[in-house]
C-alpha cells in the first residue's frame, strides 16, 4: 500500500509538472504563431441615386375653335356687273347670290366688257363679307378682292364678272401690250413712285416711253388717259397696277402717245 501511495504521488507530481511546463511554453509561443486579427473595414455601400419622379406627360390643348362669324346676308347690298360680255351672265350670278340670301340692288353691264379677272370691291374692314360673296360664286368665278369701295357708299359689294369663268367658256382677248406707248407721271409727290410703276409695267411686257412728273402733285385719284382705240390696253394697265393704285379710265383723243 505504501508502495502504491508513493507511486501515485510521484506520478501526480510528474503530471502536474508537465502540465505546468506545457502551459507556460504555449503562452510563450502563442504570440509568435497567432496574430490578433484586425477588424475588417466595413464594406462601403453605394447608395443608388434616388429616382426623380418623371414629369407628367404634357397634354397639348387643342386650339379653341373660334366662333364662326355670323353675317346677315339680307343686309348686304350687292351690285353685279357684267364685265365679260356674256349675255345674261350678271343676271345668272345675281340669282345665285339672291338665292343664298344676299340683297341684290342692281344688275348691269360694267364700263368694260373684257375684264380678264373677276373682282369683288368692298368697303374697308369688310373683307369677311367679301369672302362670303367669293365663297358663293367660287364654283363659277375665282374672284379677286379689293378694299377700294368708299366707306360711305350705298352699296356694300360691287361684283364685276371677268373672263376667268371656270370651264373655259369665255376666252381672254389678245392685246399686244408692246405696241402702246405709255407715259408714267408722278402726280402724288412720292419720290420714286412713277419709276416703281413703270418698272412693274415694263416687266409685264408694256412699252414705257417716258417717266417724269405730272403737272401737279395733288392728284387725289390715279388716272389712266388713253387715246381713242386703246381702251383695251388701258384696262390691262389698270388691272396690272390695281394692287397698288385703283385707277379710273379717261378717253382723250389728242394724246401724243397711246396712254398716260
Amino acid at each position: 500500500m505504501a508502495l502504491i501511495t508513493v507511486v501515485s504521488l510521484v506520478g501526480g507530481i510528474y503530471l502536474a509538472g508537465r502540465w505546468f511546463f506545457v502551459s507556460e511554453k504555449a503562452q510563450e509561443v502563442a504570440p509568435e504563431v497567432t496574430t490578433k486579427a484586425e477588424p475588417a473595414p466595413p464594406t462601403k455601400v453605394e447608395k443608388a441615386p434616388e429616382a426623380k419622379p418623371s414629369p407628367p406627360p404634357k397634354v397639348e390643348r387643342a386650339p379653341e375653335a373660334k366662333p364662326s362669324l355670323e353675317i346677315d346676308k339680307s343686309k348686304i347690298k350687292i351690285q353685279v356687273l357684267n364685265g365679260n360680255g356674256v349675255a345674261g351672265e350678271a343676271a345668272r350670278i345675281a340669282d345665285v347670290l339672291k338665292g343664298s340670301g344676299f340683297d341684290i340692288q342692281a344688275i348691269a353691264d360694267a364700263d368694260y366688257d373684257a375684264y380678264p379677272h373677276t373682282f369683288i370691291r368692298h368697303k374697308p374692314g369688310q373683307g369677311d363679307i367679301a369672302n362670303a360673296v367669293a365663297k358663293e360664286i367660287e364654283e363659277f368665278y375665282p374672284a379677286l378682292l379689293y378694299s377700294n369701295l368708299s366707306a360711305d357708299a350705298d352699296i356694300d359689294i360691287v361684283l364685276i364678272l371677268g373672263r376667268d369663268k371656270k370651264g373655259g367658256l369665255v376666252s381672254e382677248p389678245v392685246v399686244d401690250k408692246s405696241k402702246a406707248r405709255i407715259d408714267v407721271l408722278n402726280g402724288n409727290g412720292i419720290a420714286g413712285s412713277a419709276r416703281e410703276i413703270a418698272d412693274l409695267l415694263k416687266r409685264n411686257g408694256f412699252n414705257i416711253s417716258y417717266i417724269g412728273d405730272a403737272d401737279r402733285y395733288d392728284y387725289a385719284q390715279t388716272v389712266i388717259r388713253y387715246r381713242s382705240g386703246n381702251k383695251d390696253v388701258a384696262q390691262l394697265v389698270a388691272d396690272e397696277i390695281k394692287p397698288k393704285y385703283s385707277a379710273i379710265l379717261e378717253e382723250e383723243p389728242l394724246l401724243d402717245v397711246e396712254l398716260v
